[in-house]
């Protein structure tokens, strides 16, 4: 078993990206979002996290300190770590690549829906 997750260049191949994260069921992918993105995301979350008690248990620690409803604190969450290209092209890759979401995903074939006359 891995001791460490694996790292991955934001341009690496998408297959060794998904391999790693199902061998190790998580991934880092350096730069995924640009320096300045990132500083204005975690500057947003800063405020919430100071007013935060640690806490944690035993498993994380004591002094964890988390927030939660993330993509609910402003838009610019969705749009730049959810609906960012290369996490879903990953996505695609892992959860469902007959119906790609990623914009760059290849076009594939959809699956053969069933006509409600048929079944009328």
């Amino acid at each position: 078993m891995r001791r460490c997750l694996q790292s991955f260049k934001k341009q690496s191949p998408i297959g060794d990206i998904v391999d790693a994260l199902w061998s190790d069921g998580a991934v880092i992918v350096q730069n995924l979002v640009a320096r300045d993105t990132m500083s204005r995301l975690t500057a947003k979350l800063e405020p919430v996290l100071a007013s935060e008690d640690p806490g944690g248990g035993e498993f994380f620690g004591y002094r964890k300190k988390s927030v939660g409803r993330l993509f609910a604190r402003g838009r610019e969450f969705s749009e730049h770590l959810l609906m960012n290209e290369r996490v879903l092209e990953i996505a695609d890759a892992t959860l469902l690549p007959e119906f790609p979401m990623a914009v760059t995903a290849p076009k594939q074939k959809r699956a053969q829906t069933v006509d409600n006359a048929e079944w009328a």
